[in-house]
Order: C-alpha cells, then structure tokens, then sequence
C-alpha cells in the first residue's frame, strides 16, 4: 500500500490471491490441508471479490478481507487522490464514472461478512 500511495498511479486494482485447480498454488494449499472452500466447483465472486480461499499462517480470513478493504479505501479515499482524479475529468461520463467508483470504495469499505468483503 505504501508503495501504492508513492507511485500514486491515477489507478489501483487489487485482488487476494486464489489457487485455481491446476496450478502449483492449488495443490500446494489442498495438500495442506489450507483451502476455505470447494474451488473446484468454480468461484462466484471474481478476482476482485476480496474473498479468502485458503489459510494463511498468522493472518486470519477476516483479517486479510479487512486489510483488503482498507487498502482500496485508504488509496482511493485520501483527499490528494480525490482532488488529483477530479482534475483530469474532462466530461460528464468520467465524473459519472468517477462518482460510481467512489461509491463502490464506500460500499466495499462498509461490508462485514466474514472472510470476505
């Protein structure tokens, strides 16, 4: 995050990651017993659900979701970041666009259920 906030790119996006069946990752976490839920079946969330599939030493799901919510958050809603985009609006379809992202940060950084955002 605080190389994030350095670069200060015009955008960030985040994922946590998820061992998809076939890779090293997957059978690595099921061999150890690490995985939170049946991947094989799919995944409803997408990439940028904010959804924990497998344990971590010392970081409880709940936790790596939290940590995953105030990084959007903490990005996205530092006022220098909000000034910064506002200025290079250019028409009413990227402050629209601008508008609704804002409002999915506030949204993402208010969900509670556990192990997921």
């Amino acid at each position: 995050m605080d190389f994030a906030i350095r670069m200060n790119p015009h955008f960030v996006n985040l994922s946590i990651c998820i061992p998809f069946p076939g890779t090293e990752l997957f059978a690595q976490m099921q061999r150890e017993g690490r995985l939170r839920k049946d991947l094989e079946s799919g995944i409803d969330c997408g990439f940028f659900g904010g959804e924990t599939f497998f344990m971590l030493d010392g970081i409880a799901p709940v936790d790596m979701a939290q940590f995953f919510k105030e990084t959007y958050r903490n990005f996205y809603l530092r006022p220098s970041k909000i000034i910064d985009t506002l200025f290079t609006i250019r028409s009413l379809d990227e402050f629209l666009w601008f508008w609704d992202v804002i409002k999915d940060v506030i949204k993402l950084s208010g969900t509670k259920r556990e192990g997921t955002i």
